[in-house]
């Protein structure tokens, strides 16, 4: 959002400039005779002249108190502001029961302090104007807000010395006043931390599959997929081994997942992170950037339990890899094979430990890796192994 502000901050001063510069670039003879013509046939109109703070809430009954808890923002007039995103010697007060004022101080730089004014409000009589009002409007523009929800829009406004920003986010009148000129880049770190604080922007957020640990050394019960080595099988006295990596499947968490938002990263694989920039549902598959072409598309697909799983190329989900770890074959083991895609991917049983290693050494279809094969472990023995076809 910093570098979105910092462009909009400098497109906001170009406009100026060259406002400025046109109304002064017109030759004297004609200024002169538009000036003649105004004072012939209209009487020139008076600046507005805009009421101070102090005239503003000088009627209300409870002017300003200040508090110390930002909680009382809540409590008294149900504004939530996120203090963790604005200076720590901040001060806070109430005016009027109605309107939450948050004045603090920073340096620019050339080291002279400048005062900002965060004010919000739900009153909507008092929202338009809960900046107050500083001497006479001179420029004014409105944009969308970068990175804010879709239509909102953040108002600027120049008032002789003094810059204000206005906007409404749901039922809530916010403003930031700020009475010096500070740089571009500081001006958009000020304004986004203030966003935050206002909700009115969403901090963006790195989405991970869910924690799942698994102790490849004293290995529970379970379905796992795995990767078996290569010369992945040892034979010691009539015994079978099976060396190979134990992986889990990547879950996302329902909740993280349609909660995501542009500006958003979710990590896929454990080394792939991809920035979101678009969020669609399509049969209740969630598609982040869909028809994307540089392989940014995700798509991920509802499985049980709250939980979305990674759908790839072929349908492949994504895997964590959670170490090495050598298995016994259990004497009653099952293989059950479907991979033989030159024969229809028919079905092939075969039984017991030195059956099936035979097997899967020899066998040029059966690939047992995460997105081909599984195991099932009971008492730490594997007791069935199924293997398909994956292009």
């Amino acid at each position: 959002m910093r570098k979105s502000l910092i462009i909009v901050l400098a497109a906001i001063a170009a406009a100026a400039f060259i406002t400025s510069c046109g109304e002064n670039s017109k030759a004297p003879e004609t200024a002169a005779a538009e000036t003649s013509t105004e004072t012939e046939t209209v009487k020139e109109t008076e600046p507005v002249q805009q009421e101070t703070a102090e005239e503003q809430f000088a009627g209300l009954a409870n002017p300003m108190v200040g508090i110390t808890d930002p909680a009382e923002f809540d409590k008294q007039l149900g504004i939530h502001i996120d203090m963790s995103w604005l200076p720590k010697d901040a001060k806070l007060f109430i005016i009027g029961k109605n309107l939450a004022h948050i004045v603090w101080t920073q340096k620019n730089v050339n080291d002279e302090d400048v005062e900002f004014v965060f004010r919000a409000t739900k009153d909507p009589e008092l929202g338009p104007t809960c900046h107050g009002i500083y001497g006479t409007l001179t420029d004014q523009y409105e944009m969308d807000i970068p990175g804010g929800k879709p239509g909102q829009k953040l108002t600027v406004s120049r008032c002789d010395k003094y810059e204000i920003y206005t906007w409404k986010n749901e039922d809530t009148f916010f403003s930031l006043t700020y009475d010096n000129n500070m740089s571009q880049m500081a001006m958009a770190e000020v304004l986004d931390s203030v966003m935050f604080a206002s909700g009115s922007v969403i901090p963006a957020k790195t989405i991970y599959p869910l924690p799942q640990n698994v102790d490849t050394a004293n290995i529970a019960d379970g379905i796992y997929r795995v990767n078996m080595a290569e010369n992945g099988i040892r034979e010691d006295n009539g015994k079978y081994f099976m060396i190979c990596d134990i992986y889990s499947m990547e879950l996302f968490d329902a909740v993280d997942v349609n909660g995501m938002k542009p500006g958003d990263t979710i990590v896929i694989g454990g080394d792939r992170f991809v920035e979101v920039r678009t969020v669609d549902d399509r049969d209740g598959e969630i598609v982040i950037n869909k028809g994307d072409n540089n392989g940014n598309e995700v798509i991920l697909a509802a499985d049980e339990g709250g939980t979305y799983i990674y759908r790839g190329d072929s349908d492949v989900a994504s895997y964590r890899n959670h170490g090495n770890a050598e298995l016994e074959i259990a004497d009653d083991v099952v293989l059950t094979d479907t991979s033989d895609i030159e024969n229809g991917c028919r079905e092939v049983i075969v039984n017991g430990p030195k059956e099936v290693s035979e097997y899967l050494k020899s066998s040029p279809y059966a690939n047992l890796a995460p997105h081909s094969g599984s195991v099932l472990i009971e008492k730490k023995k594997i007791t069935e192994i199924k293997t398909w076809y994956t292009p």
